[in-house]
């Protein structure tokens, strides 16, 4: 059965919209020639700004299908009846791809078909993660194995493999070091360069120097910390325990010997007495960290004095502590 429709100079409409505003105008359009009756009047659509449009697409960002609408003057709206086809658009790869569109009314009358053409762009570049201390601090002469690094690029995946990683610390060496670490996608998007700092710490030598020592009553004894690089150190204190946490030692008598250096490299036992025996701790810190290390003094055996002699030394102790104290002291910080 023939179907007639009785249009006007818009004989059959058919609208093809972008979703986005900017191509809110782009409108299609099929008109008669003639006025008045059509019997199923073929199906036309075009742009108002060119049939073919470029839409960009971020590479890994989610992709829609452009939105159109379809009006035909007959039979209303039949976007319903769009047809996509054209390539499939791949979102994470980077490429153009051309999608078309086509719609058909009931008599079987075709529009021209539509195009768009998706240009899947890679601008944005991949993101470098730094774990692991940063700063990150480690003794003089100790190996160093750098911590996990990772690189993400939103269109190329994981790119950790091909980070191009700056590493100069030397370990034999005190000091600040900076490793840096780069990486670029394919499409040549650079990173923004990630660092991480090391600091080389010249007191690592203490972890060695300091040993437990054995002394006899009144020994007069230096214990030193021998310590590369003290001119970098700003605090020296010893510390000692008494029996339930450590407690600065101060210079001068403790009691019937007496402490001298201490808040220098080097303790001295100026006499030794068997009070003195326990744990004891150094302190030692520069511009970059802390480092700390304990050891225990422990009296000989066969260390003892009659009571005479340790009063003896008592006298001597306090005569020392007035006035031979810079004599023993090292340079303080």
């Amino acid at each position: 059965m023939m179907k007639w429709c009785k249009i006007g100079l818009a004989a059959a409409v058919v609208g093809l919209m972008m979703s986005t505003a900017a191509e809110a105008d782009d409108t299609a359009f099929a008109a008669s020639e003639n006025a008045l009756n059509v019997a199923d009047a073929p199906l036309e659509w075009g742009l108002s700004g060119g049939n073919h449009k470029i839409v960009e697409h971020e590479c890994g960002d989610i992709f829609e299908y452009p939105a159109l609408t379809a009006w035909d003057a007959c039979e209303g709206d039949l976007t319903d009846y769009i047809i996509v086809g054209g390539d499939l658009v791949l979102p994470d790869l980077v490429g153009d791809y051309v999608v078309t569109y086509n719609v058909f009314d009931s008599a079987g009358n075709a529009a021209r078909e539509a195009t768009r053409t998706i240009q899947v762009i890679d601008t944005v570049p991949p993101i470098i993660t730094v774990f692991g201390g940063n700063p990150a601090t480690i003794p003089l002469g100790e190996a160093y194995t750098d911590g996990p690094v990772t690189a993400f690029d939103a269109c190329d995946g994981d790119l950790s493999e091909r980070i191009l990683t700056d590493n100069p610390v030397d370990v034999h060496i005190p000091g600040e070091y900076t490793i840096t670490y780069n990486v670029s996608d394919a499409a040549g998007n650079a990173a923004v360069e990630a660092a991480r700092t090391v600091y080389v710490s010249g007191n690592a030598i203490l972890l060695d120097s300091l040993q437990d020592i054995i002394l006899s009553e009144g020994m007069f004894y230096e214990w030193d910390s021998r310590i590369e690089n003290e001119s970098e150190v700003n605090v020296f204190q010893w510390y000692r325990h008494d029996g339930r946490h450590f407690v600065p030692i101060v210079d001068g008598p403790f009691g019937n010997g007496a402490f001298l250096g201490a808040e220098t490299g080097a303790l001295r036992f100026a006499p030794f007495t068997v009070a003195m025996a326990g744990r004891y701790m150094l302190e030692v810190v520069d511009d970059k960290a802390a480092v700390q290390k304990t050891a225990s003094v422990t009296v000989h055996k066969d260390s003892e004095l009659p009571a005479a002699g340790a009063v003896s030394l008592v006298v001597a102790a306090l005569a020392t502590a007035i006035t031979g104290a810079a004599a023993f002291r090292k340079r303080r910080r």
